[in-house]
This record gives structure tokens, C-alpha cells and sequence, in this order.
């Protein structure tokens, strides 16, 4: 299989043959990736200026998330954290525990390019301290995303108990 793949930092991804990817256990599947998320974390990654960046982790194929097809057709929108294969290539292992089947008629390159800053828009809205009804959330983020995620969030969730 193709991907993209950084075997040094300080240089751009080369455009490499891998083996194929393999299940390690009943939870992951290989699914082909149709779509995957260049957020400002993967570019950190490929240049090795995210925190968790390490040369002992060359090579690396960035990317974190993304939008594949299983071997029985279904979409998945899935998160590739903590590995050192994600997902800029062709195929890609996913734990189901972590990752959601599509609805039918989803655009994955919609879903790849958006879902990571709506997830990341949530999760500061909920997790972060505790809500009530009637209370007023503010943004400090720009409209773009995922500031503007953070209060289409805002402004569609019920209250968190």
C-alpha cells in the first residue's frame, strides 16, 4: 500500500510503499482510507514539533483521523491516536471501540476535514466545567473553526448535567 510517510524530520512526507496494515486483535479492522484530516496537529507531527514528536518514533505516517470503508461497505469516521501508522495512506487499522459508523449518504471528505474541530468544540463545552440551563457560554475562538464549531456546539446542545 502507498502512504504518506516522514522518515526524517525537517524533510516533507515522501510517497512510499508499506506493507498492508493488520488487525492486531477482534476490535480493529482494516478499512480503505477515502479521506483524512490535515489539521494543524498532523502537520505538527510530520514536522516533528508536536509534543509527542520523537525521532525514536521514525518513520511515522501522520494524520489522526479519517473516513474509510470497511471490507463490508460501511463508512467509518475513525481516530488513529497513539500510533505510529495513521491515517495518510491508503489503508488503515481501526479500533471500532473507537470509532463510529456514517449514516448513509455522508460526504467523507466533509466529515475528515470537519468532525476533529466539532469533537474538539464539544468537548470544550462539556468537559470542561459543569453547565446548567440558562447559562451563557462565551468563545474566545475566531468564527473559523473551531471557534465557529464551538458555537454551533453551543448553540444546538442541550445542557450538560
Amino acid at each position: 500500500m502507498k502512504a504518506a510517510v516522514v522518515t526524517a524530520f525537517g524533510t516533507a512526507p515522501r510517497y512510499l510503499e508499506l506493507d498492508e496494515p493488520q488487525p492486531a486483535n477482534e476490535h480493529e479492522i482494516v478499512v480503505d482510507v477515502l479521506a483524512a484530516g490535515l489539521h494543524p496537529r498532523v502537520r505538527m507531527q510530520a514536522v516533528g514539533s508536536h509534543f509527542t514528536s520523537s525521532s525514536d518514533s521514525l518513520p511515522v505516517v501522520p494524520g489522526i483521523d479519517g473516513v474509510g470503508r470497511g471490507s463490508d461497505g460501511r463508512l467509518w469516521y475513525f481516530m488513529s491516536l497513539g500510533r505510529r501508522y495513521g491515517s495518510l495512506a491508503e489503508r488503515a487499522v481501526i479500533d471500532t471501540r473507537r470509532a463510529f459508523v456514517l449514516p448513509d449518504g455522508s460526504d467523507p471528505v466533509l466529515v475528515a476535514a470537519t468532525l476533529n474541530c466539532a469533537i474538539a468544540s464539544w468537548l470544550a463545552l462539556t468537559g470542561g466545567s459543569p453547565s446548567s440551563a440558562g447559562r451563557t457560554s462565551w468563545s474566545s475562538a475566531p468564527p473559523a473553526a473551531p471557534g465557529g464549531w464551538r458555537c454551533r456546539c453551543a448553540s444546538c446542545s442541550a445542557p450538560v448535567r
